[in-house]
């Protein structure tokens, strides 16, 4: 999975995801949207956070998806999904 054909870790260390917006849809629950900077390509993404609820830290689940094709991940196309879950976490420190 860290080869050029896939997520290419070692040419493309971080992906960076800035928000433009964000809207609450329900307590603790928003939707940001943005663009993920991901293997030297802007996408266009939107993004589910989560507040989990009674961590402390205060914590956030983060949840999106892309189209792996989009950004040059196009190995076993019709074998595989075309779009990548990427889940994470906000941790917000003191």
């Amino acid at each position: 999975m860290q080869s050029a054909g896939w997520i290419d870790s070692n040419t493309y260390p971080t992906a960076t995801f800035i928000s433009h917006e964000i809207n609450a849809l329900a307590d603790g629950i928003y939707i940001a949207r943005g663009n993920l900077f991901f293997k030297g390509v802007t996408l266009p993404t939107r993004v589910t956070i989560s507040k989990i609820v009674s961590s402390v830290p205060q914590t956030y689940d983060v949840k999106t998806s892309v189209d792996r094709t989009a950004v040059g991940m196009t190995e076993l196309i019709g074998a595989l999904d075309q779009h990548v879950s990427i889940n994470g976490l906000i941790v917000v420190a003191p």
